[in-house]
């Protein structure tokens, strides 16, 4: 093939036919070049070349099925053809290697890299001189194209070995190009594209190649041509000049600035702008005398610092010399300058910041930069994506260095005392530049925000950590006010709260507590809703609570605060901005519960939860404006204050009183009235009277400041009233419980239910301290009930327990209390489930089951031995004791007083080691309980030996923790009548003062003043009050001594109140205190030889057990409309038990002191009454059998030695008097002598009444009509008429008053009182009444208990009954109204003065008479004719 026609077929016309296999053309051109001879070769290759052009440039679909391989092979060998061309043909050759290697560069194909770089050196093979001049351009965008290959090879393979190829042909462009025109277009690209390619992996070699470039340029002839450049053009230049020497030095900073060839190329600079005498200066200022000398002496701070300063002097300088336009170009670059040693600075880990880059040179800087971010300039570094052109851009990202200042010196241990005042200043600089590109709507603002902020932060936490306090709670209060300001979305919410939380820990190393605790609420609060679920933010609020505390600096304010209060002071404050519309959808409630679980998990301290209680008590209220809506938090609070006293130590804090009275105030005025409300309104209630009672032990002193072990030193302080008034709101929540618990099958099984079980199972053992007993043990049995719904087996154990503790008798409930915990005390803790053991044992030894109380007291040894064994870390002091309890009682025969001994000293032993208030106080209350119980048993078994010492020592371990009912009866077991002075102290200053009475002590010192005598006798206007009110004269021991005057016995006001509750008659304990008192005291007065008042006292005692006896009845009535009907059954058991034992020791004192008289039928009355009252009794003590069989013994050896008396014709007489039957009713004459009042009561016994309603006779001793009176309205009752008597001789009816002053009373049934009587008549008149039938008087004895010859009774008293055997009659004459009003008189018993309730009592006069109307007594001596007043039956 000839060439012409292969050049024709090669040229292609976008066909099917055109050549497109290159491979094939270029064997065929091989073959063809080999036939051609040696002048044609060249342009046989320059057409092919053009051919190539042509179909590239003009055939697009020829150029994308050629091979690019191929392609470049063939120019390859084209070019190497056209060598010898002339200089016009080498034009065409230059003009196709730049096209057919721009073409083969943006193909996509992989071409070997060789190849092309090969086609791009081929037009460099010429000298300089060889070159095509002209076409320098040309030349220059083969390199271009070059360049850019080889930026797209730096990603695949090794570039370095092409940098000295393509150095040298950048030298060759250079110097073909002109100077001007290289400098303006060509230099500063060549340096950055060089740069970009080199600069990390050919540093040093680049930096050789920069000097020889510009070594190149400096060497060129053409230079003179920049002097002819206008200013502006000049300026041009001089920027692109700048920007290569930030090129460079970028470069040498890589290499660590050492042999930085700065110096050449500010030097070339200056040849070739330095005609410009504005340019000179600012070169050699700026770059020679100052960059080039810190990148030449970085080893000498002082020259460094110098450099700076004079920088910063000579910027000021050449602004006041004029050089505002360069000195407005030159600052952008001074700034990358300045950056780019910075940067090296900082990024250099090794060096010596102390030495080399000091405190002083860091001001300089910092102030250098301060100076540059000032001035306006223009933008070199380009920002992404943004339009704005602004320095600012270059001025920001130079003051981002400044970061590196304080965190690189305070790693080295540099003082930045005063660098920091500086940086502040440069960080308030940056937040202005933001803020004016966010104006100019920089794209990147919010991306250079995000640093500048986390720098900020991370500022802060580095100077934190240095203690640099000060600056760095300013930087976090900047960070935080700018992050608040410029919130976009909540995921940034929780960059504030990690700012607020390191703010507040620089906060509280800088003991700024208060500010802290501000911060960590707040971090809490931006944390939501995450926060609830951490305890980050709670721990450092503790944490700042906690050392504010040691620090002394633990005000109320820091420990109340909460994140309610905190957030509401920050809005008042306005701390950093309007929060309000962060606060808005926070719910408070959530937040509160969250704090006071952390509190309770973490530090269950007092004020910081009380602090809770407040905040969620203001969330109620509907002035919180700044709150979308009031939450209904009431429940929250609720819940909050319940768990409280499961997890502090203490609940006693004036915080939570005040909440407490608020909620009690807010139920009394409105509540919905449902079961829940109910729960806790009475739980609230129980925790006001915890803070009555801490009020009231404050308020009276029951806490003795100095504890004493000798009782008499112990004052009696606490007294019946205070208890009682102090546990009124107690007793009304058991009243709310009881009706609440009818319906808690409503209420499910919440939460706070748990913890008000345990605040009210508090209240059990409370309640039960104070000998509340009923109302504690229906609130026990209500504790039951709401442990059994929650499936709370521990809670319904320990209740369960102390309900069978006071168990006497079997029954069904509390057989079914045993069953049940059968199956439950394997879940309750192993103490628990013991102690229900013994007290299940106790309680069915007492009932009968000995085996099964057995079986359970061998379980209970096991399981304590079992976890003594297994050296398990679990208490069980406590169940020890009660195993010691179970054990005595099962083995009746030991020896009492050590077993009561041993038990109490045991339990004085056991420690309280819980740390939770209720648990606590369980604890606390039930050892209380026990030590009393064990104590008040050792002390009574120490009185029944007359061991006083030991029952005095026993008494006072228990005294300090006794409660009123207590101590009483504590000091009644240590009080020895046998020492009056000691026992009238002991009776008066303390069981009278526990009851509230008036001691009679104070009447001691009473002395009868002397009063004139009168003509007449005075009038009394009530004479059971004057007789009541009598006053005797002691014996006078010697006569230096005064005669003391004392008191009779007066009955306490309590026991004639009707219908009463209050403080005395709601304690039926106090009745038994009361007896118990002056039962001492009348046994006092007995063994001080004092008998008048001893008989005054005795009679006066035991007339009181028919109050006494009354008020029981009718306040266990009253019980038993309100409370579970066995729980009244097992108190009332055990209250008659103790009643039944204080009536028959004051019984077997009187029964002495008659027989000490002679008395022997009064003593044969008590003897009696003993017995009958013992064989009532279910289980008497042994110590009081034997008592009983002393007096029995007493008696008999008394009765040999005594002498009977002579008996006189009148009392024979008064034996065989007879009622003689009558219709008519007795008349009293006309003519009646005044006979004095019989003072004493004579007592007719032994008379029967049957168990019906009883009227109660009202005693009047009536004044004649000498004085008007003004008469109470009463009922009209019918009269009841006295019989006379018929005698055989007239009998003497003028009795002389005896000492006492006592109502006189005579049993119907009683013939005679052996009582000698002194008649003072002052008339001989007498009077014989008419006989009246016996059928009209008496009523049949239904209920008298008969007796066998041998008896007691026979052997003691006389059968009257063949005497006064009753007929039947009017059942409404005969009968007292039990239920009457009235309690003036006692109801007793006939003549063996029964304790029965059924026995009934009749009273008459001393006199037969008729009877009158009742008028209101007079206080007169004289005798009155005697009226009496059976009351008619209430439904008459």
């Amino acid at each position: 093939m000839e060439a012409n026609d292969f050049i024709v077929r090669f040229k292609a016309n976008g066909t099917e036919k055109d050549l497109c296999d290159l491979r094939q053309v270029c064997d065929d051109y091989k073959l063809i070049l080999s036939n051609l001879g040696a002048k044609d070769k060249g342009a046989f290759a320059l057409n092919v070349l053009c051919i190539l052009c042509r179909n590239l440039d003009k055939v697009p679909t020829w150029k994308d099925r050629v091979d690019g391989r191929t392609l470049v092979v063939l120019t390859v060998e084209c070019v190497h053809e056209t060598r010898g061309l002339p200089r016009t043909d080498q034009v065409k050759v230059l003009a196709c290697i730049y096209h057919i290697q721009k073409h083969v560069i943006k193909m996509t194909s992989s071409i070997p890299p060789e190849l092309v770089l090969k086609l791009s050196f081929m037009p460099f093979e010429w000298d300089v001189e060889s070159m095509l001049v002209e076409y320098c351009k040309t030349y220059w965008n083969i390199l271009v194209d070059r360049i850019a290959y080889i930026e797209r090879l730096k990603s695949k393979t090794s570039i370095s070995k092409l940098l000295p190829k393509t150095l040298e042909d950048i030298l060759k462009v250079l110097q073909i190009y002109d100077s001007v025109q290289f400098c303006t277009n060509i230099l500063t690209f060549l340096i950055k594209k060089l740069h970009f390619l080199y600069n990390d992996t050919n540093t040093k070699e680049l930096q050789q190649s920069f000097g020889e470039i510009f070594k190149v340029l400096s060497s060129k002839t053409d230079l003179v041509s920049f002097k002819k450049l206008k200013p502006k053009e000049l300026l041009d230049v001089y920027v692109k000049f700048n920007e290569c020497f930030y090129v460079i030095a970028e470069n040498a900073s890589r290499a660590k600035f050492e042999n930085c060839l700065l110096n050449v190329v500010v030097r070339t600079a200056i040849t070739v702008l330095g005609h410009n005498y504005e340019i000179m200066r600012c070169l050699e200022t700026f770059y020679l005398n100052g960059f080039c000398s810190i990148f030449d002496n970085q080893t000498n701070p002082l020259t460094i610092e110098n450099v700076l300063n004079n920088m910063l002097v000579s910027c000021t300088d050449l602004e006041k010399l004029g050089y505002e336009k360069t000195m407005h170009t030159t600052y952008s670059f001074l700034n990358q300058f300045l950056r780019v040693y910075l940067e090296f600075t900082v990024s250099n880990k090794k060096l010596d910041w102390n030495s080399y880059f000091n405190e002083t040179m860091q001001i300089s800087c910092l102030n250098l930069m301060l100076h540059l971010s000032s001035r306006k300039s223009e933008q070199f570094l380009k920002c992404d994506n943004c339009t704005v052109k602004s320095s600012l851009h270059d001025s920001l990202r130079l003051l981002f260095l400044i970061k590196h200042f304080p965190v690189a010196s305070i790693s080295q241990k540099l003082d930045i005392t005063n660098l920091l005042p500086v940086y502040y200043k440069l960080v308030n600089v940056q937040h202005k530049i933001l803020y004016e590109l966010k104006r100019l709507g920089c794209a990147n603002h919010q991306k250079c925000f995000t640093k500048l902020q986390t720098d900020i932060h991370n500022t802060a936490i580095a100077l934190n950590k240095a203690n640099y306090y000060e600056y760095s709670i300013k930087l976090f209060k900047l960070y935080i006010e700018f992050e608040i300001h410029s919130l976009k979305d909540a995921n940034e919410l929780r960059n504030i709260s990690r700012a607020l939380y390191n703010k507040s820990i620089c906060e509280l190393d800088n003991k700024l507590f208060y500010e802290a605790l501000k911060d960590a609420y707040l971090s809490l609060i931006f944390s939501l809703p995450e926060g609830l679920g951490s305890e980050k933010c709670m721990s450092l609020v503790m944490d700042i609570k906690a050392k504010s505390l040691k620090s002394n600096q633990g005000e109320d304010e820091i420990q109340l605060a909460s994140a309610f209060e905190i957030c509401k002071k920050c809005l008042d404050e306005k701390l950093y901005g309007n929060l309000k519309p962060f606060f808005v959808n926070v719910k408070f409630s959530e937040v509160l519960q969250h704090e006071f679980k952390m509190y309770a998990k973490l530090w269950p301290s007092i004020v910081p939860i009380a602090g809770v209680w407040a905040s969620l008590y203001d969330l109620l209220k509907e002035d919180q404006n700044w709150i979308d809506g009031t939450e209904n938090s009431r429940w929250t609070l609720f819940e909050v204050m319940f768990e409280t006293v499961t997890i502090v130590r203490t609940v006693h804090s004036e915080h939570y009183t005040r909440i407490v009275d608020k909620l009690l105030d807010w139920f009394a005025s409105e509540h919905d009235g449902s079961v829940e409300t109910k729960f806790v309104h009475a739980a609230i209630l129980f925790l006001r009277c915890e803070y009555d009672l801490a009020e009231a032990s404050q308020k009276y002193e029951w806490k003795s400041a100095e504890p004493s072990m000798d009782p008499d030193q112990v004052q009696a302080i606490r007294t019946i009233p205070q208890e009682h008034e102090a546990t009124k709101k107690a007793i009304a929540a058991v009243h709310i419980l009881s009706q609440a618990v009818k319906h808690i099958e409503t209420v499910g099984k919440p939460g706070w239910l748990h913890s008000c079980l345990q605040l009210y199972q508090v209240f059990v053992y409370q309640l039960l301290h104070l000998a509340r007993t009923i109302p504690a043990l229906h609130l026990a049995h209500v504790c039951c009930i709401i442990a059994k719904h929650i499936d709370d087996s521990e809670s319904f154990v320990r209740n369960a327990s102390v309900l069978l503790s006071h168990a006497r008798t079997s029954g069904p409930e509390t057989m079914q209390l045993i069953t049940d915990c059968s199956h439950l005390w394997s879940r309750a803790t192993l103490q628990t489930a013991i102690c229900f053991m013994c007290d299940a044992a106790i309680y069915l030894s007492k009932t009968g089951s000995i085996g099964a109380a057995a079986r359970l007291v061998q379980m209970a040894q096991a399981k304590i031995l079992e976890n003594h064994n297994s050296n398990q870390p679990v208490t069980l002091d406590l169940a020890v004791g009660r195993l010691a309890e179970a054990q005595a009682q099962l083995c009746g025969g030991v020896n009492a007083l050590s077993v009561a001994s041993a038990i109490q000293r045991h339990y004085l032993t056991i420690t309280n080691n819980e740390t939770k208030w209720t648990s606590r106080r369980i604890l606390a209350l039930i050892l209380k309980m026990l030590i009393c119980t064990s104590s008040m048993s050792t002390t009574s078994v120490c009185r029944s030996l007359l061991l006083w010492r030991r029952a005095r020592c026993a008494c006072a371990a228990c005294l300090p923790v006794a409660s009123a009912v207590i101590q009483a009866r504590l000091y009644s077991s240590i009080t020895n009548v046998h020492k009056t002075d000691d026992a009238q102290t002991k009776i008066d200053n303390r069981l009278k003062h526990i009851l509230g009475l008036q001691p009679s002590n104070e009447t001691q010192l009473y002395k009868t003043e002397p009063s004139k005598p009168e003509l007449f006798t005075p009038r009394h206007e009530n004479l059971e009050t004057m007789l009541e009110d009598h006053v005797f004269k002691k014996t006078q021991i010697s006569p230096s001594l005064p005669c003391t005057s004392v008191y009779g016995y007066k009955m306490p006001d309590f026991l004639k109140h009707d219908n009463c509750q209050c403080s005395l008659c709601d304690n039926p304990n106090s009745f038994l205190i009361a007896c118990t008192s002056f039962g001492l005291e009348s046994s006092m007065y007995y063994r001080a030889k004092e008998m008048d008042i001893a008989r005054n006292y005795f009679e006066g005692t035991i007339r009181s057990f028919g109050y006494a006896e009354s008020k029981l009845r009718s306040y266990f009535n009253r019980c038993r409309g309100e409370n579970p009907l066995y729980i009244v059954d097992m108190v009332e058991n055990i209250v008659y038990e103790d009643f039944k034992s204080v009536q028959i020791e004051i019984l077997i004192e009187a029964a002495f002191f008659e027989l000490s008289k002679k008395a022997f039928e009064r003593a044969d009355d008590h003897i009696v009454r003993v017995h009958e009252i013992l064989q009532d009794m279910s289980s008497p003590s042994a110590y009081l059998r034997n008592d009983v069989m002393n007096l029995m013994t007493a008696s008999a050896q008394i009765r040999k030695a005594a002498v009977k008396p002579v008996e006189t014709g009148l009392e024979i007489e008064m034996e065989s008097l007879k009622l003689s039957p009558g219709k008519e009713p007795p008349k009293t004459p006309v003519n009646k002598a005044k006979i004095p009042p019989v003072l004493t009561k004579n007592l007719v016994k032994d008379e029967d009444l049957p168990a019906v309603k009883r009227k109660v006779i009202k005693l009047n001793l009536d004044e004649g009509q000498e004085e008007k009176e003004t008469k109470r309205p009463v009922r009209k009752r019918g009269e009841f008429k006295i019989p006379v008597p018929v005698t055989k001789k007239p009998v003497l009816e003028s009795i002389t008053p005896r000492p006492t002053r006592s109502k006189p009373e005579i049993l119907i049934t009683k013939p005679s009182e052996d009582v000698k009587m002194t008649p003072k008549v002052d008339s001989t008149e007498f009077f014989t009444p008419k006989s009246t039938p016996a059928e009209e008087f008496f009523t049949p004895m239904s209920t008298l208990k008969t007796y066998s010859k041998k008896s007691l009774r026979t052997n003691i008293v006389k059968n009257l009954e063949a005497e006064f055997s009753t007929p039947k009659t009017d059942k409404e004459n005969s009968t007292l109204n039990a239920e009457t009003n009235l309690l003036d008189v006692p109801t007793t018993t006939g003549r063996a003065v029964r304790s029965k309730i059924d026995k009934k009592v009749l009273k008459r006069a001393t006199s037969p008479g008729k009877l009158v109307k009742e008028v209101k007594p007079t206080r007169s001596r004289l005798r009155n004719p005697v009226s009496f007043k059976v009351h008619e039956d209430k439904g008459k």
